[in-house]
């Protein structure tokens, strides 16, 4: 029965004291037909030493240990080196329910879905634990018959939300695109891009994944200046790519105004002249001869010529 093989990527960075917790909710799955791809990202903590462990607890465990290159070099590195049907993403300090396989499995055994989108629980203790409910219903969208309806709900009830760890994939999907190198916010770079090479797209409203809410992880500093500057492009780029499938709609345009706009109010608060304004600064001409409306043009142009003034002070 179980005929689909799944190549769960779990890229890790002294993770420790969760590390155990997530290695036994993916080796005690009730779905068995798993290659389990540990990355070891250059920890200095035990997590080397755990990974080893479970190596020798399981054959279907396969452990690399690489200097540390970031979260998008780890999960490239898994990508690169799997052999499953499908790919899952699972952060070192998350878990997954003990049925998600079981669950995604009969899903794509009824839909032969590209990709599958679940709820996951935002998780802080045992005791602390909500969900957040993106999905509601199940929902199928056959792209392209579907698209006006999947870029609508894409937009406006799934509001681009581009975590990659909610998704299981057909792994020839990521036969052209890898992750940005050395970038935060990096599932928001290329969810788009996944979209757009999918026909079949299967949403559930299952909770079947535990996102930690944790100070140190790989994925969830939202802090540094760096960390806002690659927030603010992949921002830009989701914009983009939805306007690629939407093109000249007023739903894409909003959407860019909004992200452009968003960019240009960051960048005159905090004036740096070493910013590369020019990789979204054709852009934002670009959008003045879209069917935005004049009230939201003249915002724009007013936006422009506050951040020269800024940036002409310095």
């Amino acid at each position: 029965m179980e005929k689909i093989k799944i190549s769960v990527i779990v890229p890790i960075y002294n993770v420790e004291q969760y590390l155990s917790q997530c290695l036994d909710s993916i080796i005690n799955q009730t779905y068995t037909n798993l290659e389990i791809i540990l990355i070891n990202d250059g920890s200095t903590d035990n997590s080397e030493k755990i990974c080893n462990q479970y190596k020798l607890l399981d054959p279907r465990i396969i452990v690399i240990h690489k200097t540390n290159g970031g979260l998008s070099d780890a999960r490239n590195t898994g990508i690169k080196i799997a052999t499953g049907d499908y790919i899952s993403f699972i952060d070192a300090d998350d878990f997954i329910d003990k049925n998600m396989y079981t669950i995604l499995f009969q899903k794509i055994n009824t839909t032969n879905a590209d990709i599958i989108w679940y709820n996951h629980y935002n998780y802080q203790s045992s005791n602390e634990i909500s969900k957040s409910s993106i999905f509601v219903q199940e929902k199928q969208y056959l792209l392209p018959k579907d698209n006006y309806k999947f870029q609508y709900d894409l937009l406006n009830k799934y509001h681009l939300i581009g975590y990659c760890w909610n998704k299981l994939y057909k792994k020839s999907i990521f036969n052209s695109i890898l992750f940005p190198y050395n970038r935060k916010c990096e599932d928001g770079f290329i969810l788009i891009s996944l979209l757009n090479k999918s026909e079949n797209i299967i949403c559930i409203p299952n909770f079947l994944y535990y996102y930690r809410n944790t100070p140190n992880s790989l994925s969830k500093d939202t802090i540094s200046y760096k960390f806002k500057l690659d927030f603010i492009e992949s921002r830009l780029i989701r914009a983009i790519d939805f306007a690629s499938l939407s093109p000249n709609t007023k739903s894409a345009n909003t959407l860019l105004y909004r992200a452009y706009k968003y960019a240009l109010k960051f960048i005159i608060n905090n004036p740096n002249k070493n910013y590369n304004i020019i990789y979204f600064y054709n852009h934002l001409k670009s959008l003045l001869f879209t069917n935005l409306s004049l009230r939201r043009k003249i915002s724009i142009i007013l936006n422009l010529i506050k951040y020269h003034h800024k940036i002409n002070k310095f």
